[in-house]
């Protein structure tokens, strides 16, 4: 003990803590001192996938001045990502890309028209929209002309490429007119017999 007062001072010291951002499992740590508010100033990006893409949307919990150690986690909101399908009508009139999310239902567009030719769908249309860009293809019937066909010959035959051949039914009014012939015919070669 001195032989006088002595004063002394008192030596504070600052407590120090970890701060711990998270972000995706990937983490930063920082040390803060007591009652500082911490910053982070690295990136917050989210690399989009096929589905979605990522907008960072804040901490959890909320960041708040330092009093002891803490985790902050990245809190990201999601969008669907948009793909679109080109229809590639094959010479038909044309039809316009559709641009629909990743998901949802796709609804055929109104039909093309081709000349000589009926529509008979899209090749490849899928029912709900993927995680790309599509192109589908229309799907074409020829018309066939009734004028290049010819009409077979009432009671006549056909013969197919095989060698098979069938009869044709006879027209009612055909055969009307042919037994009439007949019989005038006959009516003709008896009254010369007698007259």
């Amino acid at each position: 003990m001195p032989a006088g007062d002595v004063a002394v001072t008192a030596v504070w010291t600052v407590n120090v803590y970890t701060v711990t951002w998270n972000i995706e499992g990937a983490e930063t740590f920082e040390q803060y001192e007591y009652g500082e508010t911490p910053v982070f100033t690295g990136s917050t990006d989210k690399a989009p996938t096929a589905q979605y893409t990522y907008a960072f949307a804040g901490w959890s919990p909320e960041v708040s001045q330092v009093t002891g150690d803490t985790t902050y986690t990245a809190v990201f909101a999601s969008s669907l990502r948009s793909y679109t399908i080109t229809f590639e009508t094959d010479g038909g009139s044309p039809v316009s890309p559709v641009t629909l999310q990743y998901g949802k239902a796709v609804t055929a567009p109104d039909d093309p028209n081709k000349e000589d030719y009926v529509f008979a769908g899209w090749n490849g249309l899928p029912s709900v929209m993927p995680a790309e860009n599509i192109t589908v293809t229309a799907s074409w019937t020829a018309v066939q002309d009734p004028s290049s066909e010819e009409d077979p010959v009432p009671g006549g035959s056909i013969s197919s490429s095989a060698g098979a051949s069938f009869s044709l039914p006879i027209d009612p009014v055909v055969k009307m007119l042919a037994l009439l012939s007949i019989i005038m015919f006959a009516a003709y070669v008896v009254k010369r017999e007698i007259g």
